[in-house]
């Protein structure tokens, strides 16, 4: 068996160093570089040695790994838990806010969620569609924060879906929007239309992921899309254009260098413009629903306040990190928003009075050039860091990151690895 693996690798080695010898000869001779070879020789040697570096791979060929005296050190054993809490559960706290409002807030609670999303296609808002929705199941399990979650199925988004408002596409069926839609010739009309259509399913995903993360995280979702519409309906307004909401910060940007625009940025400022023409769209109709919109947001974020204030996941995640830090155990955690972990490292020293930046750190897209200086400072044995430690350098214990430090580090020095968007 060994022979053969040592048979292998030379193999493997000899590929490599011939690969690099062709790939220096068609440089030197002004030739471009062969890809498809380069996949076709790396792929395979990639994958056989991939594949054996992981844990089960290693424990399925050889039992462990074996240390320069040959003998076999076995994996540890992994153990999966799951941390358990609740959300207050008070009916109130939704209740009292529906009392200042004209939506007709209980009646949207009363209706199935399950049953709202299976409309993948929507041409209407969906508070016009409230008797077409069917009610909840007598058993369905209800709480605080699913309730805040079916609020949101109600947003009908409609800065992002400004083209169905044109008169042509407004009001209309779905079937009837396929067969005007089969009558145009414009791909990219054709294209925009139907994204436009099935856009909520993408959005809606996005609050429940965020929802499951943190409900800081979705308060955030929510006032980032308050923005766009407060900026969407000041160039509406005050301008007469509608722009498409991924535009808007290029059309902000090239607005206020209007002055000193190139050539090349005044056309791409024009062609981002589209006048608002009330006999092409239907605008009563566009700012009547941004109007809903505004409301159920509103609502969302009041509720969401209330849980922040007793935030009931945070409170079960301090225990654990009590006990961890009790037991000098190192641990690892994981979130995918780093609005989720911006809200961690503003909470979390307040209530776990041991956390400081000596032995914890927060990582996210805000701050990535720290994530190697962090990595090696939370796995100093496995990245070979530890003679860099001291006092101004310090090993860190407890280590907050987004997937920015996921890839490719090694850190064995973890005792505890926790996703804390796992709901």
């Amino acid at each position: 068996m060994e022979s053969m693996q040592q048979a292998e690798a030379k193999d493997y080695y000899d590929a490599i160093v011939d690969l690099n010898s062709s790939i220096k000869k068609d440089l030197k001779a002004g030739k471009e570089i062969n890809k498809k070879k380069i996949r076709t020789i790396m792929r395979p040697i990639l994958e056989h040695f991939m594949v054996r570096s992981t844990r089960k791979g290693v424990e399925k060929e050889f039992q462990g790994i074996t240390d320069k005296d040959n003998n076999l050190i076995k994996f540890p054993e992994a153990k999966t838990d799951l941390l358990k809490y609740q959300f207050i559960d008070e009916d109130n706290v939704l209740k009292n806010i529906a009392n200042n409002t004209t939506l007709p807030i209980l009646e949207m609670l009363n209706k199935d969620p399950e049953k709202i999303i299976d409309f993948r296609q929507l041409n209407r808002h969906p508070l016009d569609m409230l008797n077409e929705f069917p009610k909840k199941d007598q058993n369905y399990f209800n709480s605080t924060l699913s309730n805040i979650f079916l609020l949101s199925l109600y947003l009908g988004l409609p800065i992002y879906r400004s083209t169905l408002y044109k008169h042509e596409f407004f009001n209309k069926d779905v079937e009837d929007i396929d067969k005007i839609l089969k009558s145009k010739k414009n791909k990219d009309l054709i294209f925009t239309v139907k994204q436009q259509m099935v856009v909520h399913n993408m959005m809606r995903t996005i609050f429940l992921k965020r929802t499951e993360s943190s409900i800081y995280s979705l308060k955030k979702s929510l006032e980032n899309y308050e923005e766009r519409i407060k900026n969407f309906l000041e160039i509406l307004n005050n301008e007469h254009l509608i722009i498409r909401v991924s535009n808007i910060e290029t059309y902000l940007d090239l607005i206020e260098r209007e002055e000193n625009l190139t050539n090349k940025e005044k056309n791409e400022l024009e062609e981002l413009k589209e006048v608002a023409d009330e006999n092409i769209y239907n605008l009563e109709a566009l700012k009547n629903d941004i109007e809903k919109d505004k409301k159920i947001i509103s609502i969302m974020k009041q509720a969401l306040d209330k849980l922040i204030e007793k935030d009931d996941k945070l409170e079960c995640f301090k225990k654990f990190l009590d006990d961890q830090y009790s037991n000098n155990k190192k641990v690892l955690i994981f979130s995918y928003f780093s609005d989720t972990i911006n809200y961690l490292s503003k909470k979390l020293p307040t209530i776990c009075t041991y956390l400081n930046n000596k032995n914890s750190a927060f990582v996210s897209s805000e701050n990535k050039n720290k994530a190697q200086e962090y990595a090696k400072r939370f796995s100093p044995i496995s990245k070979e860091y530890y003679d860099q430690i001291d006092e101004d350098n310090t090993e860190i214990q407890f280590l907050f990151s987004t997937d920015v430090i996921s890839e490719g580090q090694n850190l064995q020095d973890a005792s505890v690895i926790l996703n804390y968007d796992l709901h």
